[in-house]
């Protein structure tokens, strides 16, 4: 699966409120992460990136990570805000 099709199917996911959990996730909080555009060089692997170090951090904590998308629309932004509690 290409980097494209990953992202577009990352953005479905984060979009619609779906969280793959387990029964004892329930109780870890949900962090976003504000992704970053990437330069033109690195553009291959997608617009937007987030470094693993943050994600590994938050989740060596015990959060769950869920990624915050740059230029997206209001309605996605106020979705996801809505969805996240840290």
């Amino acid at each position: 699966m290409n980097a494209v099709k990953l992202t577009a199917l990352l953005q479905l996911l984060v979009y619609h409120g779906y969280v793959i959990t387990s029964t004892l996730a329930h109780d870890k909080p949900i962090i976003g992460v504000l992704s970053q555009k990437t330069d033109e060089e690195k553009a291959f692997y997608g617009n937007t990136y987030i470094a693993a170090s943050y994600v590994k951090f938050l989740e060596s904590s015990g959060a769950r990570v869920v990624p915050i998308l740059v230029n997206q629309s209001n309605s996605y932004y106020q979705h996801l805000f809505n969805s996240i509690n840290g």
